[in-house]
């Protein structure tokens, strides 16, 4: 029994030692890597023979006999997951390396891998969306009516001054993540990423702004509270993640919890994400439209308005930022007088569905000049194009000699609009917020009625009964006068459709931050103040 106890010792013995041979040199293949992909950091382009002479520095050879060593070039999201990329600004390295067991058959290929990107350095940071200047009437009843129903709620009752308010009011990132760890008790976001990825609910968002405010000695916090208020109406308990409408470069975290965010738009962009891509749908926005009886609407936001923070595309490939894609149906109930020569009364009635897509923008950071003592930041915003359509059946009365007459009419139309990308430069500090208002890019406001081409036909309905001594002349009348119908159709309804662009369409994306066929861009003052000058330098990041 003792010679089969030494030998299983024996056993025992060589298998650790060829584990911790491997141990060891998993560890000295880490250690190559992490050195590689630093240095392989400052300059990407040249990212492969960077990476070769830093592990010949540190005792590794990639053309040795089972040794091989791989770098490429990408991008890091805030998740930290590399992504292969010719203008990236990250380094991937991996090496393998064979190591053979002494005391026990067989082998092992060992392999490890380092992601460095260049951290550090000056920074800049922009918000892409409409950025409200005031709320006026039309805004404030299009705000309870679409933001209640995302919320969850069956409407807000927040008057002009309420939301007023929160468009004035403004707390920090930094500010919020404190609020929100409070309202989770042993919940701690030790880095910006994990706040940005946590899951969290509207009624959380709501109450967390409202204590921020409410320490800020903010009376605006007021609008949160009670049986109507934003919380109270916050019953919708999807969750979604601040990372889906604020972006942080990787390494930016510092310069993003200083970052100033206005209340209103934290509150409108939570709403909408917490809807998800579901369709709001309003039957009558109570909005008084010329010759329009009633409208309706149905709203899908598939992208929010987003926050930008972090380096200018000469150190992080973009784009940075996209977003705006939406799906809206305005539909009016028409009482449209038209003139057609030879009939008297002549009314277009109906509804006609209003059909409106639009891909949104894309906006990179493509330049940042340190204040000493001016600076500033140059964003590039590319807009996506905007298309409407239209199609629906109408009914045309009118009367001649006293006599009712009816056309079935139908209508349909469609259009588009595309721009070619711009930049728009924001000098520090006078135009960065929250000193400056926001700047547009694109037309302002989009007119559907002038994008949109219409082609109309009518046919005339049963005749009255009419004395015989009158047909002739009502029939040369008809005669005369439908062919003109269908024309004047056409010409009666961009006049309704720009009214509903200007009254409905333009106020209710406004108000969501939302912009098609235009997009407002806001420069952030603190990324930049708080990055100036720092010492640029790589730093691994996985």
């Amino acid at each position: 029994m003792a010679i089969p106890g030494v030998v299983l010792a024996l056993l025992a013995t060589a298998l650790s030692v060829d584990i911790g041979r491997q141990v060891l040199q998993k560890r000295s293949d880490q250690s190559v890597a992490d050195a590689a992909a630093l240095d392989a950091a400052r300059v990407p382009a040249d990212a492969q023979a960077l990476a070769e002479a830093s592990a010949r520095r540190n005792g590794f050879d990639p053309l040795a006999s089972g040794h091989s060593l791989v770098a490429q070039r990408g991008t890091v999201d805030a998740q930290r997951i590399f992504t292969p990329a010719a203008a990236g600004n990250a380094v991937l390295v991996t090496i393998s390396s064979h190591i053979g067991y002494i005391f026990t058959p067989g082998d092992k290929t060992l392999t490890a891998r380092a992601v460095a990107i260049m951290a550090g350095g000056k920074e800049g940071g922009f918000t892409l969306g409409t950025s409200l200047a005031s709320v006026d009437t039309s805004k404030s009843a299009l705000l309870n009516a679409v933001l209640g129903r995302m919320m969850g709620g069956s409407g807000v009752t927040a008057d002009i001054v309420g939301w007023q308010g929160l468009v004035n009011s403004h707390i920090t990132l930094e500010a919020l993540r404190q609020e929100l760890e409070l309202l989770d008790a042993g919940v701690q976001f030790g880095t910006v990423d994990q706040l940005l990825a946590s899951d969290i609910t509207m009624a959380k968002l709501a109450q967390a702004s409202a204590n921020a405010l409410t320490k800020q000695g903010d009376s605006n916090a007021a609008l949160f509270l009670g049986p109507a208020g934003i919380i109270a109406k916050s019953t919708n308990t999807a969750t979604f993640r601040l990372g889906d409408m604020i972006k942080v470069a990787e390494g930016s975290g510092a310069s993003a919890l200083a970052t100033e965010f206005d209340v209103f738009g934290l509150i409108t962009g939570g709403a909408m994400l917490a809807n998800g891509t579901n369709a709001v749908s309003v039957p009558n926005i109570g909005i008084t439209i010329p010759n329009v009886a009633n409208v309706s609407l149905s709203l899908k936001v598939i992208e929010v308005p987003k926050t930008y923070t972090g380096p200018d595309v000469t150190v992080k490939a973009g784009p940075h930022v996209t977003t705006g894609q939406i799906e809206l149906t305005l539909t009016p109930t028409l009482n449209v007088p038209i003139s057609v020569a030879g009939l008297d009364g002549t009314t277009v009635t109906g509804a006609l569905p209003v059909q409106v897509t639009a891909a949104g923008a894309t906006a990179d950071l493509t330049s940042i000049t340190c204040p000493n003592p001016n600076g500033g930041e140059r964003v590039t915003v590319d807009l996506k194009p905007v298309s409407s359509s239209v199609s629906a059946p109408l009914t045309v009365t009118a009367s001649v000699l006293g006599y009712p007459i009816t056309y079935n009419a139908t209508t349909a139309g469609a259009g588009a609009v595309d721009a070619p990308p711009a930049a728009v430069d924001f000098s520090y500090p006078s135009e960065f917020y929250p000193t400056a208002a926001p700047k547009r890019v694109g037309a302002s406001p989009l007119a559907l009625g002038t994008m949109t081409t219409f082609t109309s036909t009518a046919t005339l309905g049963t005749l009255p009964v009419i004395p015989v001594l009158l047909q002739g002349t009502v029939n040369a009348t008809l005669a005369t006068a439908t062919p003109l119908v269908a024309p004047a159709v056409s010409l009666a309804l961009p006049g309704v459709l720009n009214n509903l662009s200007t009254l409905v369409m333009k106020p209710l994306l406004d108000t969501l931050g939302v912009s098609i066929g235009a997009a407002d861009v806001t420069a952030l003052k603190a990324n930049l103040l708080a990055t100036c000058g720092a010492p640029v330098h790589p730093a691994l990041v996985g």
